[in-house]
């Protein structure tokens, strides 16, 4: 009862504010440096493997002094509101800048720092920016700042705040239209006071340093909204400690994640995908039959086990997350099923979530029940959050949270909305008797059966990502058809067929299509199926015969050549945990079927083990054995 009273005063912040008519950015950022603690408001893992700590204490005269110093860099360009694009990575200083430009006067226009210079560009051009802030050489048509810019100018002692209050962040349609959405203060403090009866359900997703830690990783790139809201600004303004890493790997992440006590992991679905492959293929014959009695123990699929499974579970979770682990949540896609189990299965509560770059993040689960997370619901709607289903299944949201203005085609425009003050989401939705929600596709992408009814690309392609060796899928809608699309070096006849049988006739595929064509895929990993359709449609979806490979290491010393590939070869081996000779021309998503995240892993180990530098142009681009052993070789590494 006492912690549930301190986590209700934490969370009631938000609704003092708006009952004081507080409501504005500026508003925000003051109860965050309202205190004055040695609280950890950052934890910072660095290249050089040293640890950053800032903390409450350091964080108003950090953000101020980026403000003054911005205010001697864009002296020429101090039009109040203007918009300055910020294309930096998540750390520490990614957050001061945040706040500085909105200090300045400057309306930050999010960017994801892997854009291309082309599209950033465009960006920039859409939203009339006057300078972008990124750690990059590139030149663009407005100034270039880089934090080293920042660090080394003096400050403006004059400087006088005059706060900006709208952020921007960008919301690509399927086509690849560029839509610029708008969120002001008020929108963001309605964001925070959603929060308000979480405790109601659950004490672990938000509460006060001064019950437990909360270190929350920073893992999602904060231009993205489900880690602005979830992540950035929930926890920054609750006075929680962000943890950040300068490691993208699978294997460093985990290790971050348990050495930095990290206790809330919010991620994208192909993260807890990627950890949960890498954890069950490293599990030998004997461990494996105990991992899968206490996956079955978890979720309540037999009922003996008592301390023996307690202690197991403790050891389990020293080799992945670690046991200081509370709440972690799935968003920005599909939780595959099986993932699904396994995380909760192992002991950690894994959640679903939804939310999009129009409304923000809306609602969650909240069940302190492993069989209602399984059922991957992504909750009930937030506090003064109101969702509706119409006759077409859509999913419609009602919200202060949601967005009121946009910018398309360099001109700001206010938001739709329909005569009940309803936002349409374009998502599919269904809801249970016990009031949860469940997301089904995109009304775009749904296709209309013969007989009448809505088949979900997202369901159908669920039963067939059982099938071994397939690299990806995709279920389109073409020429009045249900089209599989596998992306595979070979063909599954009787596994699909197998598959196919166990569907409700109007469900089933009627053409199964073979390529080993790599599908389009996001920079959030999900295949673009709009794409998928075009290259359907235009034949371009076959099976190819392979070519003889060319040796590209003929020419090379044998004797360097040979050292070389058996040092690779040694590290793939660890890399994927097998024992199994690695094919020198195996493709290492289509051939090894191992996948983008890992890749990360496999290059940080090539580097340590021959003392270089892989450059960040050729990421992707060497895909064999015998391409990094080349690039080795070229490079004359030790």
């Amino acid at each position: 009862m006492k912690n549930r009273k301190a986590i209700q005063q934490i969370i009631n912040a938000s609704s003092d504010l708006l009952g004081q008519g507080l409501s504005t950015f500026e508003s925000i950022y003051q109860h965050i440096v309202s205190i004055k603690s040695k609280e950890l408001a950052f934890v910072a893992h660095q290249h050089d493997n040293s640890i950053r700590k800032d903390s409450y204490s350091d964080y108003d005269r950090r953000v101020t002094s980026v403000a003054r110093k911005l205010s001697v860099l864009l002296a020429d360009r101090r039009e109040k509101n203007s918009v300055v694009g910020l294309k930096l990575t998540n750390s520490p200083a990614w957050c001061y800048v945040f706040w500085g430009l909105l200090m300045a006067g400057y309306r930050p226009l999010l960017i994801d720092v892997k854009l291309a210079k082309e599209n950033t560009e465009n960006l920039l051009k859409s939203a009339n920016a006057v300078a972008i802030i990124a750690d990059e050489k590139d030149e663009y048509k407005v100034p270039l700042l880089t934090t080293n810019d920042i660090n080394d100018v003096s400050e403006d002692l004059n400087f006088i705040p005059t706060w900006a209050d709208e952020v921007i962040f960008c919301s690509s349609g399927t086509t690849g239209d560029i839509k610029l959405i708008i969120f002001d203060g008020l929108n963001m403090l309605h964001q925070l006071n959603a929060s308000k009866y979480m405790p109601r359900e659950n004490l672990d997703i938000i509460y006060p340093q001064s019950i437990r830690d909360l270190n929350i990783i920073a893992l999602i790139p904060f231009h993205h909204i489900f880690a602005f809201v979830s992540i950035f600004l929930w926890y920054s303004f609750y006075h929680a400690t962000l943890v950040f890493t300068e490691f993208n790997d699978p294997i460093t992440l985990v290790k971050d994640i348990r050495e930095l006590k990290v206790t809330h992991i919010y991620h994208v679905p192909l993260f807890f995908e990627v950890v949960t492959k890498n954890f069950m293929n490293r599990l030998d014959d004997k461990t494996r039959p105990l991992v899968e009695k206490l996956i079955n123990y978890n979720l309540k699929r037999i009922q003996k086990g008592g301390l023996l499974i307690k202690h197991l579970e403790r050891k389990v979770k020293n080799k992945l997350f670690g046991n200081q682990v509370r709440y972690l949540i799935s968003g920005g896609g599909y939780l595959n099923e099986k993932v699904s189990e396994v995380i909760n299965g192992l002991g950690y509560p894994l959640f679903n979530g939804y939310g999009m770059t129009e409304v923000g993040v809306t609602s969650v689960e909240l069940s302190t029940n492993v069989i209602d997370r399984l059922k991957r619901s992504i909750g009930r709607p937030l506090y003064r959050v109101e969702y509706k289903i119409n006759r077409n299944h859509e999913l419609l949201i009602k919200s202060p949270i949601t967005h009121k203005k946009e910018i398309i085609n360099n001109q700001e425009v206010k938001t739709e909305f329909d005569k009940d003050g309803f936002f349409h989401t374009g998502d599919i939705a269904s809801i249970d008797p016990d009031g949860r929600y469940y997301l089904k596709g995109r009304s775009k992408e749904v296709i209309i059966a013969s007989n009448g009814e809505n088949v979900y690309p997202d369901e159908i392609e669920s039963y067939f990502h059982r099938i071994k060796n397939v690299t990806n899928l995709a279920i389109i809608n073409a020429n009045d058809k249900i089209v599989l699309v596998l992306e595979t070096d070979e063909k599954h006849d009787e596994e699909v067929n197998a598959i196919i049988k166990t569907l409700p006739i109007h469900k089933q595929p009627n053409e199964v299509v073979y390529t080993n064509e790599p599908l389009p895929l996001s920079s959030s990993m999900k295949v673009k199926r709009y794409l998928v359709v075009e290259n359907y449609l235009k034949g371009k979806y076959k099976m190819h015969r392979k070519t003889t490979k060319i040796d590209i290491l003929a020419g090379y010393d044998k004797l360097r050549k040979k050292e070389v590939v058996d040092r690779l070869t040694k590290i793939y081996q660890e890399v994927l945990f097998t024992e199994n000779e690695i094919d020198g021309n195996a493709h290492w998503i289509n051939d090894l079927k191992s996948d983008s995240m890992t890749y990360i892993t496999l290059i940080n180990e090539i580097e340590k083990e021959f003392v270089v530098k892989i450059p960040l142009e050729k990421y992707g681009k060497l895909t064999t054995l015998n391409e990094f052993a080349k690039e080795l070789l070229d490079s004359s590494c030790q």
